[in-house]
């Protein structure tokens, strides 16, 4: 029997890496190798067996799982229709994303809209954020204003000229407190296709739109 080449030691170990079942066979057949070592590769061979068999059900039930996942959201994106909005509601949607919802004091940005279908100017009131200065102030309310101007006459074809009148809680001499317009700023849509507002400084915005008021309080 050991005279046949495949009870030779290295054809048993090659069978052991390539196809153990037949190594296995001729290692027990032949009995290659000391008992206790034939007992130790037996099991860590069938071990190995075990654990690649729990490692191949876990890899393939992930995939599975996985795939359903990613099944179920390309179905509900495919379901979700796009929402449209009429123009009243796309004005505030349109601030909402350029400024956020609330200042930073947590009031509502948008305080609402109105609009001439005749001349095509529409007035956005807005509420601004305070700071700890006047400058500082004004300076966030010309930012906030570039970001609007920005995009605005490319999303709204229907505007001609745009007002954005700021507003702020402003206490009197008599120390009565009310939402006060404190900056107003207009801009026509011939005027701004004029401005490339990427590289614009705001603190020349008085300079180049169409209008600019500031309220003494915030000057």
């Amino acid at each position: 029997m050991s005279d046949k080449f495949y009870y030779k030691n290295w054809f048993v170990v090659l069978m052991l890496f390539l196809f153990f079942p037949v190594g296995l066979f001729l290692m027990w057949k032949g009995q290659k190798f000391s008992k206790k070592a034939r007992i130790g590769i037996t099991l860590l061979i069938f071990s190995m067996g075990v654990i690649g068999s729990f490692t191949e059900e876990d890899v393939s039930t992930d995939s599975n799982q996985l795939a359903q996942e990613q099944e179920e959201v390309e179905q509900e994106v495919e379901e979700e229709e796009p929402k449209e909005y009429t123009f009243d509601e796309y004005v505030q949607v349109f601030v909402e994303r350029k400024l956020g919802r609330t200042t930073n004091t947590g009031n509502a940005r948008y305080l609402g809209h109105s609009f001439s279908d005749s001349d095509g100017v529409l007035e956005i009131k807005l509420r601004a954020s305070e700071n700890l200065t006047s400058n500082m102030t004004r300076g966030g309310i010309k930012l906030d204003t570039k970001d609007v101007f920005s995009e605005f006459f490319t999303e709204f074809s229907e505007v001609d000229d745009l007002v954005l009148s700021w507003k702020m809680k402003l206490v009197d001499q008599r120390g009565n407190e009310s939402l006060s317009r404190v900056l107003l700023i207009s801009n026509t849509r011939e005027n701004n296709q004029t401005i490339n507002w990427g590289n614009v400084i705001t603190d020349n915005i008085p300079n180049i739109v169409d209008s600019y008021w500031v309220h003494p309080a915030i000057r």
